[in-house]
């Protein structure tokens, strides 16, 4: 992401090429996985330090790409606290059906978690699933830019 950004930033268009070729290896393990985003999204904290460019929407002609797209995946873990606790608090029955829909969601993820070596009725529960394992991606990153530890290679590949 830092060469296309380079490029974006000193003014270029950065396009896609269809006959440009790129290729990676599939994560074999739900371990693999989980290591292979922490390892996304701590270089997008990395990016924002070495290009603070980015985050300045006169200087970043694709600032609000790079905000949903980069930035949104970030601060999301912030923000559904904030929902659920938010939810909690709140009057109405809205807010009640909001909040439980919310536990179950997240029930839903764990019981998935559990389920994936023993009851193996995980596919219908995948989607909150994949969802959590980004989440607790995105808080492990933030953690990592916290401590400067950009050593996330060494987790399995």
């Amino acid at each position: 992401v830092y060469t296309p950004m380079q490029i974006v930033l000193s003014g270029h268009r950065v396009v896609f090429e269809p006959r440009a070729w790129a290729w990676d290896e599939a994560s074999t393990s739900d371990d693999r996985e989980y290591w292979r985003r922490v390892r996304t999204l701590t270089g997008n904290y990395q990016l924002l330090l070495v290009l603070p460019g980015l985050l300045n929407p006169l200087r970043n002609p694709i600032w609000l790409q790079f905000v949903f797209h980069k930035l949104g995946r970030l601060v999301s873990p912030v923000l559904l606290v904030g929902l659920l606790v938010g939810a909690l608090f709140a009057d109405g029955a809205f807010y009640a059906v909001a909040y439980w829909a919310q536990i179950a969601f997240w029930s839903f993820a764990v019981a998935t978690y559990w389920s994936r070596s023993r009851l193996r009725f995980a596919r219908p529960l995948a989607l909150p699933y994949a969802f959590a394992v980004t989440q607790g991606a995105a808080v492990l990153a933030f953690l990592h830019f916290v401590r400067r530890d950009w050593n996330v290679w060494s987790r399995p590949r």
